[in-house]
Order: structure tokens, then sequence, then C-alpha cells
């Protein structure tokens, strides 16, 4: 410790039965080895060569600040710190440098949770630590709102590549609103298949119910993929008689899926920007 500067002990991590002293900015922890080791390969590693010279408790000057020393020891310590939003960023690049394997871990398993609610920050995270299925949950939901997301301060912390994707995925949906036109002249109820004596007024019906989908959906700026999906997935309740009905969930996903591209469906538990429902269909690029 530097002589003439002024230290203070932590208030939450100054151990007296501590056997090593982690000294940031001009704050003092102290704290055990043992711990320490068992949590992070670095500290593991650091100890196995150090030798003790004296009876002193020896000491190490960390490059961090308290506070980010603070928050690493609460996380090796019992009660582990709760991961959130304020912390999971900072968490990862301490769990980085020190290797402590268990961070990751736990910030994967509070993603799969909870990535909806902050979708841009779970893409950049997930991207970073190969998170495979929360980059591809994430990245449908960035997608979905990309003319908002754009703005969103963040947003410029995604990789060259994943905003590329986003675009090159949003100009192929603006292809595909163009393309939602050939709806019209693609097959819901084959002739073969059609059990009654109405096909042409089915068909009718159809179109006609297609075309009140489409007013709605080619307006400026473009609606989000989802709710587009929500639009023309209603077709499903038409009522023709149980048989057509039948053969039109069998063709209509396919036809929607010709035009726009894969979807699915993704549960984000209760979600009052939509007006509560817990799922909905999203783009899929795979």
């Amino acid at each position: 410790m530097a002589e003439n500067k002024k230290y203070e002990n932590s208030k939450v991590h100054y151990f007296e039965d501590g056997n090593i002293l982690l000294i940031a900015e001009s704050t003092i922890f102290k704290v055990h080895r043992g711990i320490l080791a068992h949590s992070s390969v670095v500290f593991n590693d650091m100890f196995k060569i150090a030798t003790e010279d004296d009876a002193r408790t020896p000491e190490i000057t960390l490059a961090e600040s308290a506070s980010e020393l603070e928050l690493l020891l609460s996380f090796m310590y019992p009660p582990k710190v709760r991961i959130n939003w304020q912390i999971i960023q900072k968490l990862l690049q301490l769990a980085d440098k020190y290797i402590i394997e268990s961070i990751p871990n736990d910030v994967k398993n509070f993603l799969e949770l909870r990535f909806h609610e902050k979708p841009i920050v779970s893409l950049i995270v997930a991207e970073k630590h190969s998170f495979s299925q929360i980059y591809k949950k994430s990245f449908m939901l960035v997608l979905d709102e990309l003319l908002e997301s754009i703005n969103v301060p963040n947003f410029i912390d995604l990789s060259k590549e994943t905003i590329i994707k986003l675009q090159k995925c949003w100009f192929i949906y603006i292809q595909g609103l163009g393309q939602l036109n050939d709806l019209y002249s693609m097959t819901f109820i084959p002739r073969r298949q059609h059990t009654c004596g109405e096909r042409k007024a089915h068909n009718s019906k159809i179109n006609d119910k297609i075309e009140e989908k489409l007013q709605k959906i080619h307006v400026f700026p473009p609606p989000r993929p989802s709710e587009v999906l929500e639009d023309l997935l209603d077709l499903h309740s038409l009522s023709l008689g149980y048989s057509d009905d039948h053969i039109i969930s069998a063709y209509l996903d396919r036809n929607i899926e010709k035009c726009l591209g894969k979807f699915e469906r993704l549960d984000l538990g209760y979600n009052s920007k939509f007006n509560g429902k817990s799922d909905r269909n999203y783009l899929s690029f795979d």
C-alpha cells in the first residue's frame, strides 16, 4: 500500500479471519484465498505461484475500481448477488478477466428467462458469449422492432456482422410484403381435395379476407413482422366447414412462408405491449 494514501476497509467484504488483502483504489478488502481460488482460475493460478515471505497478510493491488471489485466478490461470496440488467455486462467483463466460469452460466440462465425485456442487450451478450439460442430469439425480437431499435443508444454496440444481418433480413421482409399479393393466386383449397360444391364461393371468401388484411398491411411505415403474421394467420379462424378448414390450415402457413419466409412462435410470458398475450409469431431467418 502507498504510504501517504488514505485507505478504508470495505463495509461489505472485510472479514477478520480473511487471509489476503485485495486493494482497489482506496478500499481494502480482507477476504479468503480459498474462496477466491475456488471461484476464479486466475486467482487460483496466482496463489499457486505466490510465496509468503513474512507473517504479514499478503496484499494484492488490482486495477478494478472499488465498486467493480465489490461486485465481483459479491458474486463469489454467499449469498451471491442477484444478476440484473444493470450489472450484467460489467459482471461478464470481470468474469472474462478472472476466468470465472459460473458467471456466464448464471447470466445465460437469466437471459433465457428474460431476454425479451431487453432484446438488444441480450443480443449483444449472446453473440459475444456464443449463447446460440438466446442470440436467435433476441435477433427475432430486434428484427421485429428494427425501426424503433435503430434509435436505441446501444444499438451501435451490436457487431457489424449482426447489424448487416438485421439490415438484410429487413430488406427481405420488405420484399416479402410486396409478394403478399401473390396470396390471391395461391392454392388454399385444391380442387381434388374440396369436399363440397362451394369451392368457388369458399375461395372468393378467402380472397375477400386476404384483401382486407392487405389493406392493413400495405401502409407506411411498414408494420412489424409479428403484426403482419398475426393478421395473416387470423385466416385460420375462417369457418368454411370442417374439411375445408382442415385443408386451409395445411396450406395457409406454407403460403405465408413462401412470401415472408420462415416464422416461429415465441412464448414471452405476460407482455403488456401485446395486450397481455403470452406468445406471438416472429420471422426466423436461420
